[in-house]
């Protein structure tokens, strides 16, 4: 991420509570993104933004790129198969965003995320191949 300009990252876990009960350990990050304005990148725009992701595979979702490693590395030895995952990240901007006129709360941000990531779970995980 401070390759797209993400400065002072602080993460945490957080659980995504799914309408049947299920939950899910996701990332959240808070940073501050130092975005051009202008082609020569000689000015920025300092936006703060929170981010969450996780990483889906064949039959495991994990918020936590070691422990993704370990259980490719023991699937691949012990099972023989790669759990090609997937990186699902969602990422907005809040405080006072020059383009927008209402000041967006930091909770409001992390509300549009968490409702996103819930109904992206509920619809597109299929459910009968997940382990964890």
């Amino acid at each position: 991420m401070p390759a797209q300009g993400h400065l002072n990252l602080v993460g945490s876990d957080v659980i995504i509570k799914l309408s049947d009960g299920k939950e899910v350990e996701v990332r959240r990050l808070r940073s501050e993104q130092k975005v051009p304005l202008n082609q020569e990148r000689t000015e920025f725009l300092n936006l703060d933004c929170v981010t969450y992701y996780f990483f889906v595979g064949y039959d495991r979702i994990s918020n936590d790129h070691l422990e993704r490693t370990f259980v490719d590395m023991k699937d691949r030895v012990f099972r023989g198969m790669d759990q090609r995952w997937a990186y699902v990240s969602v990422s907005t901007w809040y405080g006072k965003l020059p383009w927008i006129e209402k000041l967006i709360s930091e909770e409001e941000a992390e509300l549009t995320l968490v409702n996103y990531l819930r109904g992206f779970l509920e619809t597109q995980i299929d459910w009968s191949k997940i382990r964890n």
